[in-house]
């Protein structure tokens, strides 16, 4: 025989079973006045109750190691000082607890309770970004002269970047590798190091939205008289190939002591070279820096590091060589972004 549904309350037999449990009539009393069983009307006083109650609180638990005056004493802490050691926020935590009669617990927290509070913060500990020193001086000049480019789009088209970098000579670092036990000193599964000193190679290359220049090997450190070379030799050329005339593209470049010198200039104006001018400590408003980068990742990427100069030189050619045009077309167009964020903050460092 089918089981008879029970009929739910209506609002106003809710309301009649408060009113007369509040007159302390019982529960069977209320069925029978009502018509209805009495487990009905003990389950409506239950929700009467539990309504009349509110809502409950988890009390499950120990309580916060540290209150909330702590937490944001922390974040205060981190802001104005964030190169602070988690060893150093604790014991300033333990102190002015110690000062202030303690927190919940009535106890100094540990390194780990600071950390996970941290981490609750979407505060995580992070190897900083290195940037060149920048003075107010700097980031004014920066600031001048991004606001008197912000308006270039096509005309970072007749650029030509030009720059010089070194390379050293060392094994492939970091990384881990796959091998049974027994293959810890197979030669397959070394990172092999090197008794040499410290090598390095240096190399000049430009860059526009028209071409590549081969990386050119630079020996001991780029001078004057080696820098005249590479203008009257590679830069000159490269332009009036590329752009018709020699001041048909402004030449880029930074600085450095052989761009300034008198000699160098000179060259530059007897070849008539034109020449953006430029400002210190920005190499951010400089794409070909994100090119070096791009090297640099492929050349630890090979699956031999080079032994010496040479074999660094040949990886280096071959990895600027096989980096696609593309690629340095689109570091020239995002000159117009990186003026803009060095306006935006001011004259300050950017994510380039």
């Amino acid at each position: 025989m089918e089981g008879s549904r029970r009929r739910p309350l209506s609002a106003g037999e809710r309301t009649s079973v408060v009113t007369l449990l509040e007159q302390g009539k019982s529960l069977a009393a209320i069925g029978t006045l009502l018509g209805r069983s009495r487990s009905t009307i003990a389950y409506a006083a239950k929700m009467a109750r539990k309504a009349a109650a509110g809502p409950r609180f988890d009390k499950r638990g120990r309580p916060k190691a540290l209150t909330d005056r702590e937490l944001r004493s922390l974040k205060r802490v981190v802001g104005a000082s964030c190169f602070t050691s988690v060893v150093a926020l604790t014991e300033t935590m333990n102190l002015t607890r110690a000062q202030a009669g303690g927190g919940p617990n009535n106890g100094p927290v540990s390194t780990s309770t600071v950390r996970r509070a941290l981490w609750d913060m979407v505060c995580a500990s992070r190897v900083p970004a290195k940037k060149p020193f920048l003075s107010a001086t700097n980031m004014q000049k920066r600031l001048t002269w991004s606001t008197e480019r912000q308006g270039w789009n096509a005309e970072w088209a007749s650029f030509f970047f030009t720059d010089e970098s070194s390379f050293l000579v060392r094994s492939r670092a970091g990384g881990r590798v796959w091998r049974q036990t027994d293959e810890r000193f197979e030669p397959h599964c070394l990172r092999p190091t090197l008794k040499s000193g410290r090598q390095s190679v240096i190399v000049w290359a430009g860059l526009s939205t028209r071409c590549r220049t081969p990386l050119l090997r630079v020996e001991g450190s780029m001078n004057a008289s080696k820098y005249a070379e590479v203008l009257t030799d590679h830069v000159v050329h490269q332009i009036c190939a590329d752009y018709g005339a020699p001041d048909a593209a402004w030449l880029k470049e930074d600085l450095a002591s052989c761009h300034a010198a008198k000699a160098s200039k000179a060259v530059k104006q007897q070849l008539g070279l034109r020449v953006l001018p430029w400002v210190g400590q920005s190499p951010d408003l400089n794409p070909i820096e994100n090119a070096w980068a791009e090297i640099k990742g492929r050349l630890r990427a090979r699956p031999t590091a080079p032994k010496n100069k040479d074999e660094l030189l040949a990886g280096l050619s071959e990895e600027w060589d096989a980096i696609p045009a593309f690629f340095f077309r689109r570091l020239v167009e995002s000159m117009p972004r990186r003026v803009r964020d060095v306006i935006a903050v001011g004259g300050a460092s950017t994510k380039y």
